[in-house]
């Protein structure tokens, strides 16, 4: 009768032992399931964060560029109009000049009718260049005036652009930053769980029935 009691005590401890491997076996797999998706989950979140933080760099490089190549436009706009100016201004030079040259080389003769209708021309010549003049510089005036004002309203979006995308990427730092946080945190609950886990194992071992306590209490009986 003992080794009867002996028999069904080691059958019930291997029992509940290959219950427990199992029942352990299943807690690990579901774990390790579960925080294999985070990790994954997580891991690819700070790819796809790490991937726009590279396009906004390369987006705020082009912009850089952008506001440099209109600062440079700028200041060639200046200078084209200082050197429109200065050909205005040889030319009509040039025009007095050769106004004063035919009056001259027609001075001997009819003087006075000439420096009549000479007078007559120079005035209107005078005027319509005048008149010209205005309308070219009002009108380039008016054209640079634009771009000019154009390209400061570029410039400006350029630059409230680049505070924009640098605040962005301020904030997927920020959000890679908790995410690392996050990682470690799991990977602490990880550790914290599997130390339940092994204590549970020895807890229930310990609260098995032993064979050897078992038999010498059926011996007395």
């Amino acid at each position: 009768m003992m080794g009867d009691v002996e028999g069904r005590i080691a059958a019930r401890s291997a029992e509940l032992e290959a219950d427990l491997a199992e029942r352990e076996r299943q807690a690990h797999e579901a774990l390790e399931t579960s925080l294999a998706r985070k990790r994954t989950a997580f891991e690819t979140e700070a790819s796809t964060l790490e991937d726009r933080r590279i396009s906004l760099g390369n987006e705020i490089e082009g912009l850089e560029r952008r506001r440099h190549e209109l600062s440079m436009s700028i200041e060639g706009l200046a200078s084209r109009e200082a050197s429109v100016l200065e050909d205005l201004e040889r030319r009509r030079a040039r025009r007095e000049a050769d106004i004063k040259k035919s009056v001259e080389e027609l001075s001997a003769g009819m003087i006075g009718d000439l420096e009549r209708r000479l007078a007559a021309r120079t005035a209107e010549f005078e005027t319509g260049l005048a008149d010209r003049e205005r309308q070219g510089r009002e009108a380039l005036e008016g054209s640079l005036g634009a771009r000019r004002a154009e390209l400061h309203s570029q410039v400006s979006d350029l630059e409230h652009r680049h505070g924009t995308l640098s605040t962005e990427v301020e904030q997927l730092a920020q959000r890679e930053r908790e995410l690392v946080a996050s990682l470690e945190e799991l990977s602490s609950r990880e550790a914290s769980a599997v130390q339940s886990v092994a204590r549970l194992s020895r807890r229930i071992l310990e609260e098995a029935p032993n064979p050897g306590r078992a038999a010498p209490s059926a011996s007395g009986t």
